[in-house]
């Protein structure tokens, strides 16, 4: 199951940035296009999941919880940018700023009704997983404010939607806090997307290495990998997997970080002799 996710993923992220990547197309038209491949790539999902037996209930669990998320998720986050782009107000810059921020509002609302699901997903909590992240577990309260997603039992829990919904939320706040800069006098946008362009296991040693120095605090290395994939627009979507590969190289654990150094000293002694 995982090795099928996993490519399928690979192969939808691969659109999405070349989507991204053509700046000649508007944000509204970008993201319609990118609705269009998550559909698409759920639905491949969906077929396989539905032919597929789990192998056990850990395996379900992780689907649940895991992977189907990372795709729904996109999927709300792209069909949110799609109703915000075509609703925002074309008159002043206070009116968009207003209309920006209660965008904001509504997705701390969220938040609030959903406290104690984002404490137990980021706090990376198992002991509800069985009830949360299984089809066994029916719920009468299915999602309503999100039509588009045709909600089937066979396909998702409830709480593997509310997953999806808070990672969604964590992609679209820097959206749209960006967006809301752009009102203020004389902002200038950063050229957008900042993309990655080399191996996802090299950013990932790279992140290893952050977290392991403390570059950002105490923050988990789950939650530093959702912020840098999508700043550099390189998903990566099984960070542990990735560093216990890592652990059990044979010949040196870093590999990227030492090519990376010897690099940036030619650099440095190619500078220094056009210096002199």
């Amino acid at each position: 199951m995982r090795q099928f996710s996993d490519d399928l993923y690979d192969r939808m992220q691969d659109k999405l940035r070349e989507v991204s990547a053509d700046q000649t197309r508007s944000p509204l038209r970008r993201a319609k296009d990118n609705v269009a491949i998550v559909m698409s790539a759920i639905v491949e999902l969906k077929e396989f999941i539905l032919s597929y037996k789990f192998s056990d209930q850990k395996e379900e669990i992780s689907f649940f919880k895991e992977v189907q998320p990372e795709f729904y998720s996109l999927l709300i986050y792209y069909i949110r940018i799609v109703t915000i782009e075509s609703r925002i107000p074309v008159g002043t810059k206070q009116q968009r700023c207003d209309f920006l921020e209660k965008e904001l509002k509504q997705m701390d609302a969220f938040f609030e009704q959903n406290t104690d699901i984002y404490k137990y997903y980021r706090m990376e909590d198992t002991s509800m997983d069985t009830i949360y992240f299984t089809r066994n577990n029916k719920s009468e309260q299915l999602p309503t404010e999100d039509a588009y997603l045709l909600y089937d039992s066979r396909f998702c829990t409830e709480m593997g939607y509310k997953v999806a919904r808070i990672k969604a939320n964590e992609l679209l706040r820097p959206y749209l806090e960006e967006r809301i800069d752009e009102q203020e006098p004389g902002h200038k946008s950063m050229p957008r997307p900042l993309t990655w362009r080399l191996k996802k296991v090299h950013l990932a040693e790279l992140i290893f290495l952050l977290h392991a120095y403390g570059a950002f605090g105490n923050l988990k290395i789950k939650a530093i990998v959702e912020v840098i994939s999508v700043m550099w627009n390189c998903p990566i979507s099984n960070i542990y997997k990735i560093i216990e590969e890592m652990r059990i190289r044979k010949k040196e654990r870093f590999p990227f970080t030492k090519r990376m150094l010897t690099a940036a000293e030619q650099k440095m002694d190619e500078e220094d002799l056009r210096a002199r």
